[in-house]
Parts: C-alpha cells; sequence; structure tokens
C-alpha cells in the first residue's frame, strides 16, 4: 500500500518548515535523532504528519483498509521497527484509523517484550510516547509548567510555552506537543530525491 508509506515525493504538499511543526527551540536537532541520520535546521522542511494524515494520495489507503474490513478482511501492516512508538504505522495509520473508525475497528500493534509476544492498543502507545517525551532531559529542561513536570498530578497553570499547542485543555495541549515533537524526530527532510 504506497499510499500509506513515509516516504513522499517533493511535489507533494505535505511539507513544512521544521519550526512551524514544533515550535520550541530545540534547534538543531542531532543528527542522530532523524531518520536520516543529517542535523536537522528549524528553517528545513520535513514530512508534517498532519498535513499528511489529509493528503487524498494517503486518504486512498486509508479508504482501501476501510473497504477490506468492510469485507471482514483482517489486515496486518508490517515495518521493520521493533518499538511501534518508533514506527509511522503507528503514528500515522494507526491514529488515522482509530480517529476516523475508532468506535467499530480496533487497531492492535504485535509487541514482543521480556513476557513475549503480545498486542498493544493506540491509546497503550500514546501513553507510553508521552512519558518517553516528557521524561526526555531535553524536554524537561523546557520548563513547560510553573511548579512541577509531574504532568499527570498537576494540570494548573501552565505557562506561555504550552499554551502554543492545540487543545481544549491541558492533556490535549501535552498531546499535540508530543505528536509535535514525533513529528520533529521521525519526519523525513524535503528533498529532490524524496521518494
Amino acid at each position: 500500500m504506497p499510499e500509506v508509506g513515509a516516504r513522499i515525493n517533493a511535489d507533494r504538499d505535505v511539507f513544512s518548515k521544521a519550526s512551524d511543526i514544533f515550535f520550541h527551540n530545540i534547534f538543531p536537532v542531532a543528527s542522530y535523532y532523524r531518520p536520516e541520520k543529517t542535523q536537522l535546521l528549524e528553517g528545513e522542511e520535513i514530512v508534517d504528519f498532519n498535513k499528511l494524515r489529509n493528503d487524498p494520495y494517503f486518504l486512498k489507503g486509508i479508504e482501501r483498509t476501510e473497504t477490506a474490513c468492510e469485507k471482514e478482511f483482517t489486515l496486518c501492516l508490517m515495518c521493520c521497527e521493533k518499538n511501534p512508538v518508533d514506527c509511522h504505522r503507528y503514528f500515522l495509520i494507526g491514529k488515522t484509523l482509530n480517529e476516523k473508525f475508532g468506535d467499530w475497528l480496533e487497531v492492535l500493534h504485535i509487541i514482543r517484550d521480556n513476557s513475549g509476544i503480545s498486542a498493544t492498543s493506540n491509546t497503550e502507545l500514546d501513553n507510553r510516547l508521552r512519558d518517553y517525551i516528557l521524561n526526555k532531559q531535553e524536554i524537561r529542561k523546557l520548563k513547560l509548567y510553573n511548579n512541577s513536570m509531574d504532568l499527570f498530578e498537576y494540570t494548573e497553570n501552565p505557562i506561555s510555552s504550552i499554551d502554543n499547542y492545540c487543545g481544549n485543555n491541558l492533556s490535549e495541549k501535552i498531546n499535540d506537543f508530543c505528536d509535535r515533537y514525533w513529528n520533529i524526530m521521525h519526519g523525513w527532510k524535503k528533498t529532490r530525491n524524496s521518494r
């Protein structure tokens, strides 16, 4: 299903400047965080997964998935990432399917851990992503809150830095922050050779 791939032709309108995706001054992003192993500067364009989720070509792939489910097929979208939190299939496809069809479609991710092979939900992966990002040293240094970085207990008086993010409440703003940070770490740069 090439429609749901993460490497994008440079002529598609799904790229944004890195600083427009993630508002905090974390640039340059170190090369070891990036998929193409090159440093990311704030003015460089990368795949913007929010734009990609609304791209007509991508949505054709989502429609194919919906059609297959309506025909009662069991689908398996494979990847090579050991941890699904690092995979665009969770972040791009799984979140899109959950948003559009979550009332009748269950998206599960196969994982292997110390207890063996099991499946986990997008919600569980969202929680893992949130924990992982908010506990990163570089994120803790941003001081998103007045008093505490324990986001699960402290939910009052966020300072203006978190207010830049989308959402009607603190939890939604934190989710948007984490999604944008994930995008910065995993979005491919726009190049003439983008596939």
